[in-house]
């Protein structure tokens, strides 16, 4: 069964993305950083797409939005849909039509995202102007009311301030301000609380989720925490060297897990139980070069459960349960071994 008829269908998502495809030409030849990746996303409802640094979660999102420099970057295959309208191959015109006002991001680090030259108030405002019509006047009365909805302290003051009279949590409550500006339907936030403290972190979180609730959006959250994703997702999509590997809901994931990847990433995350005495068990070895996609699974190299296939043939998603999916030999029915059996005792739920 092919991924794409694997994920579980919606009438309307708010975003579905099907069998997306990315390269790059590089020096050393062409990287395949996405490599077939399928997922949905229904309003009102959180993806968590969670992976270690550089199985491609980024490009994915960056390459849905239009975002990626072409060149060296390349869409080679695949679909995004936003509201059923096709995203990718639309005229720049229309893609920033759409984004900002249908669709808006959060990125990992604030400061880059604004304007260090141009108030706060300003920044916000000019996103109604462009996307809503709206007079100056207007906008940036909203813009305010915006700030205030994220909870920044005398926002009417601080509207006036530039980027850098912001601490790095305010910063980050500023980007969502505006990232909400047009009631987008669709929010993609990519690491929204990696430099932040935990408590703002929590903040920042609990923020999100309550707007999410008020308007109804859809969020799709980019991050390397599987405590934020557990959290905050309803649903999760695991990826690896640029594949999705397991995907499901949160439960599924956490108590659940059917590939040796998420295993390995829940065994090297810290828990309350963990004495101080306890070490980690990190993943041993490194991703494979996608310079050169292995012919097999990615992942075999580095799993302890490996067999004779895996290092010859890439398995397709595999279905292990209503909606829960692993791209792993194991799952297959002549597998020899069952995974419960392999595994028994390494659930531990984060």
């Amino acid at each position: 069964m092919s991924d794409n008829n694997i994920i579980e269908q919606h009438k309307a998502p708010a975003l579905d993305v099907r069998d997306l495809q990315v390269e790059f030409d590089a020096q050393g030849g062409v990287v395949k950083a996405v490599r077939g990746v399928s997922f949905s996303v229904n309003p009102g409802e959180t993806l968590g797409i969670v992976g270690e640094s550089g199985c491609g979660k980024s490009v994915t999102m960056m390459s849905v939005m239009g975002l990626i420099p072409m060149p060296p970057g390349r869409i080679v295959g695949g679909s995004a849909k936003l509201n059923g309208r096709e995203l990718l191959g639309l005229p720049l015109r229309e893609l920033n039509n759409i984004r900002g006002a249908e669709i808006g991001m959060v990125f990992q680090d604030p400061m880059s995202a604004l304007n260090p030259t141009m108030r706060i108030g300003e920044q916000i405002a000019e996103t109604l102007m462009i996307h809503r019509g709206i007079g100056k006047t207007e906008a940036l009365k909203r813009a305010v009311e915006l700030l205030e909805r994220t909870k920044i302290p005398e926002a009417a003051k601080r509207a006036r301030q530039y980027p850098f009279e912001f601490s790095g949590g305010m910063l980050q409550r500023a980007v969502i301000a505006m990232s909400l500006a047009c009631n987008p339907s669709v929010l993609i936030a990519d690491e929204p609380t990696t430099a932040l403290d935990v408590t703002i972190q929590n903040q920042v979180l609990e923020l999100m989720r309550e707007i999410q609730r008020e308007e109804g959006m859809a969020i799709v959250l980019i991050t390397h925490d599987l405590g934020v994703v557990a959290r905050m997702a309803d649903h999760v999509t695991v990826m690896y060297a640029g594949q999705v590997v397991e995907s499901g809901t949160v439960d599924d994931i956490f108590y659940r897990s059917a590939h040796p990847y998420t295993l390995g990433l829940k065994e090297a995350m810290p828990s309350a139980e963990m004495h101080v005495e306890q070490k980690l068990t990190a993943i041993a070895g490194s991703p494979p070069d996608l310079f050169a996609p292995p012919a097999g699974c990615g992942y075999c190299n580095r799993c302890n459960h490996a067999l004779n296939i895996c290092d010859k043939l890439g398995p397709e998603l595999i279905a292990v349960g209503e909606g829960h999916h692993s791209r792993c030999w194991l799952q297959h029915a002549q597998a020899k071994r069952e995974v419960a059996e392999l595994y028994q005792g390494s659930k531990r739920a984060c």
